[in-house]
C-alpha cells in the first residue's frame, strides 16, 4: 500500500458531498409519500419512477405555512448531501411550499377562515318562501345542468316562472359573469329565490364558485341563494356563503318546486273554503246587527216619546207658534240627516263587501280554479241580493216610520187646533188665562187662526167671559 492510489471511505463521502454541494440549489416537485416529525422533519418525496429522501431542520420549519402530511404536492427548494456517518444520500431541504391543488386548497382553506371570521359565512340564513312564484337560475345556458333543472321544475309545478340569467361556469371570466348576473337578478328583483351553480367537473372547474369577490356578492344578495354547485362531495366557498347548499342543481330545483301542483291545488281549496267561510260569517253578522237595529228601534217606542213632547208642548203653549217650525225643521233635519248616514253606512258597508268580493274573486282568478268560481259566485249572487233586499226593506220601513211621525207632530200642533175654531187667551205677561183667575177690567189678548184681538174683560164665570174688543 505504498501507492496511495485510493479513497477512505470518509474522503469518498467528503468529496462527493462537496461535488453535489457545488451543483448549488434545485427545486424539486414530488409527493410527500412518507414522514415523521422529530425534532427536524424527515420526510420522503417520489414521482411515478424514484422516491428521494428529504430532511428540513427545525430552524427551517418555522417558516412554513402548512403542515405537511402524505399525499400532498409540494415543491422543495434545497441541496444534495451525503450523510457522512452512513453514506446515505439526503436532499436537505431549505424552503417548501405547497403545489398545484394542494396549494389551490390550502388558499380556500385560509380565505375560508378569513371570511368567517369576517361574518360573511356567520350572518343569519333566511328561509325559503312558502310559495315561490319566480325562481332565478344563474348559470351557463349551454350546459346540460340548465335542462335538468328546468325540467325538474316543471314536472313537479306548472305555475312556477323561471328566469335565466345566463353567466359562465369555468375559466377566468367566470366569477366575473356570475356577479354581473346576480347584479341583474337582484335589481330586476323578479325571482323569490335564486339557484346559483353548475353541474360537475374538475376540481378547477369548480374553483369560480369559490372566488372571494362572487362568495362576498352571494352574501350580499337582497334575494333568498341556493347554492349548488357540482355533486354530493363537491364543495365551494359558495356553499357557506348562499342562504342553502344543495347536493346538485337537480336537488335545489326539488327545493324550490317543494310546493307541487297537488299540494297547491289543495292549499287553494282550504284558501278558498276559509274565504268562503269567513265571508259568510261577515254577512251574517251584519244581518244580526241590522236585526238588532230594528229590535231596538221597536223597542225605543217613539210614540212615548211624541206624548211627552205634546205634554211640553201644552205647557209652554205661548212660545209653541215660534218654536213650532223652528222645532219641525230640526226634527226634519235631524231625520234626513240619519237617513242619508244610514245610507251612507249601508253605501259604505255595501262598497267594502264589494271590494272583499272583487279581492276574493281577483285572488281566485289568480290561480284559475274555474269550478270552484262559479259555485263562489254563484253563492255570492245570492248573499248579494239578499242583503240588498234586507237593505230595501229596512229602508222602506224607515220611510214609512217617518212619515208616521210627520203626520202624528202636524196632528198634535195646536196651530191646526185654532184652524178648528178655537182661541187661545193670554195675560201681558204671555202666561194663558183661566176663567177663575181672571178679573173684570183686565186687558188680554185672544190668539185666532188669523191674528190676534186686544180685548177688556167685562165679566166672568166659570163657564164663559164677556169681553169687549179694543181697537
Amino acid at each position: 500500500m505504498q501507492n496511495r492510489n485510493y479513497l477512505s471511505v470518509s474522503q469518498f463521502i467528503d468529496i462527493t458531498d462537496n461535488a453535489l454541494k457545488r451543483f448549488g440549489s434545485a427545486v424539486i416537485l414530488g409527493e410527500i409519500s412518507e414522514i415523521a416529525h422529530y425534532s427536524h422533519l424527515y420526510f420522503k418525496i417520489k414521482d411515478e419512477i424514484s422516491a428521494l429522501e428529504c430532511i428540513m431542520f427545525a430552524s427551517n420549519l418555522s417558516s412554513l405555512n402548512f403542515r405537511p402530511q402524505i399525499g400532498q404536492k409540494v415543491l422543495v427548494t434545497g441541496v444534495s448531501s451525503v450523510y457522512k456517518k452512513n453514506g446515505s444520500f439526503k436532499f436537505i431541504v431549505r424552503n417548501m411550499i405547497m403545489a398545484g391543488e394542494g396549494l389551490i386548497m390550502e388558499r380556500l382553506r385560509l380565505l375560508k377562515e378569513q371570511l368567517n371570521s369576517q361574518g360573511v359565512f356567520t350572518a343569519s340564513k333566511r328561509a325559503l318562501p312558502e310559495i315561490i312564484d319566480t325562481v332565478g337560475i344563474i348559470t351557463s345556458k349551454e350546459g346540460r345542468v340548465l335542462h335538468d333543472m328546468v325540467r325538474t321544475i316543471r314536472q313537479r309545478s306548472s305555475v312556477i316562472k323561471i328566469e335565466l340569467y345566463d353567466a359562465m361556469v369555468q375559466g377566468d371570466e367566470a366569477p366575473k359573469t356570475l356577479i354581473e348576473a346576480l347584479h341583474r337578478a337582484n335589481t330586476e328583483g323578479k325571482c323569490d329565490v335564486l339557484i346559483i351553480g353548475r353541474g360537475g367537473g374538475s376540481f378547477e372547474d369548480l374553483l369560480p364558485f369559490s372566488d372571494e369577490s362572487l362568495v362576498r356578492e352571494i352574501a350580499k344578495s337582497k334575494i333568498v341563494t341556493i347554492s349548488a354547485v357540482g355533486h354530493e362531495p363537491d364543495v365551494s366557498l359558495s356553499d357557506f356563503a348562499a342562504d342553502f347548499r344543495a347536493a346538485t342543481p337537480t336537488a335545489a330545483a326539488v327545493m324550490v318546486s317543494a310546493m307541487t301542483d297537488d299540494m297547491l291545488l289543495t292549499r287553494l281549496d282550504k284558501i278558498t273554503d276559509g274565504m268562503t267561510q269567513g265571508l259568510l260569517r261577515q254577512i251574517d253578522y251584519l244581518m244580526m246587527k241590522n236585526d238588532s237595529i230594528s229590535s231596538r228601534l221597536k223597542a225605543s217606542n217613539p210614540l212615548q216619546h211624541l206624548n211627552l213632547v205634546e205634554s211640553r208642548l201644552n205647557a209652554i203653549v205661548q212660545n209653541l207658534s215660534a218654536l213650532m217650525h223652528h222645532s219641525l225643521d230640526n226634527t226634519m233635519q235631524r231625520l234626513n240627516d240619519d237617513i242619508k248616514d244610514l245610507n251612507l253606512a249601508l253605501d259604505n258597508r255595501l262598497n267594502q263587501t264589494q271590494q272583499r268580493l272583487d279581492k276574493v274573486l281577483y285572488n281566485l282568478e289568480s290561480f284559475n280554479p274555474l269550478s270552484k268560481i262559479s259555485v263562489f259566485e254563484s253563492v255570492l249572487d245570492g248573499l248579494i241580493s239578499r242583503l240588498n233586499s234586507a237593505c230595501d226593506f229596512y229602508l222602506h220601513n224607515t220611510d214609512k216610520r217617518l212619515v208616521y211621525i210627520i203626520d202624528k207632530m202636524h196632528m198634535l200642533n195646536p196651530l191646526q187646533t185654532l184652524k178648528r175654531g178655537y182661541a187661545i187667551a193670554y195675560n201681558d205677561k204671555g202666561q194663558m188665562l183661566k176663567a177663575k183667575e181672571t178679573k173684570t177690567g183686565d186687558k188680554i189678548r185672544i190668539r185666532l187662526d188669523d191674528g190676534v184681538i186686544k180685548a177688556t174683560v167685562n165679566d166672568t164665570n166659570d163657564k164663559t167671559a164677556d169681553a169687549t174688543i179694543v181697537d
